[in-house]
């Protein structure tokens, strides 16, 4: 199954509304229970992906907390070629580890030429904050675990 933050928002929904006095609490530095807390108050301005990072790191504690495993991001590229599913663009998926992401990539967007991978280039979140994507991009075009 694919998850995305939209798919798994019913249940985050009902999270904060069991804890619907959670900032006054945080503000207050009371006690409160929620396995997002951390997230909800970190800053992402300044990232290159605005609200897109704070969807991304809830879904990822969503899978790590479903599946009890880390999960890292692994960033997919599209070139100029129209054919690519996001030319020009790149998604963001949310794998245990690189095969696992390059399964969940292929499941979605099968090989055009079989053994070809459907993308211009993957990363891992490391390689990714050392080139000049992390820059050139902005949004997303999707992410998903």
């Amino acid at each position: 199954m694919t998850y995305t933050y939209r798919s798994i928002l019913p249940e985050i929904e009902e999270i904060c509304n069991k804890n619907t006095d959670c900032y006054v609490k945080y503000l207050h530095g009371r006690p409160f229970s929620c396995p997002y807390k951390d997230l909800c108050f970190k800053d992402y301005e300044g990232l290159n992906n605005g609200n897109t990072a704070l969807e991304t790191a809830i879904l990822t504690r969503f899978m790590e907390l479903k599946t009890g495993k880390p999960h890292k991001k692994f960033y997919f590229t599209f070139g100029s070629d129209s054919r690519f599913p996001f030319p020009n663009g790149y998604i963001i998926i949310l794998a245990e580890n690189e095969q696992e992401a390059i399964k969940k990539f292929r499941e979605k967007y099968p090989d055009r030429h079989e053994g070809v991978i459907n993308c211009a280039f993957w990363y891992t979140e490391e390689e990714w904050l050392e080139t000049i994507n992390k820059t050139s991009y902005t949004e997303p075009a999707e992410v998903f675990a």
